[in-house]
């Protein structure tokens, strides 16, 4: 899920800056005012955009189990299992 969002961010990022560097795609921000195009700021935002998506997209997901596989722990005649112990 979190690689979704991150990939989502990362093209909205990718699209703003292929809008604010090409002056044909210009056009199609006509509803931001022109002077936050012309300056840079909507070509930062967008490559900030970029990155935080990409960082969001590689990171790991905090839901995997980072302690590691439960593998059990047997008796001395090797039947019965006495509890569990967590591999690296």
């Amino acid at each position: 899920m979190r690689s979704i969002l991150g990939y989502t961010l990362a093209g909205v990022g990718i699209i703003g800056t292929a809008l604010a560097s090409i002056k044909e795609l210009r056009g199609l921000v006509s509803f931001l005012p022109d002077s936050l195009v012309s300056t840079g700021s909507f070509l930062i935002v967008s490559l900030a955009l970029v990155g935080v998506g990409v960082v969001v997209a590689l990171s790991e997901n905090s839901g995997t189990n980072k302690k590691g596989e439960e593998v059990p722990i047997y008796d001395k005649k090797g039947k019965k299992i006495v509890g569990y112990r967590r591999l690296k």
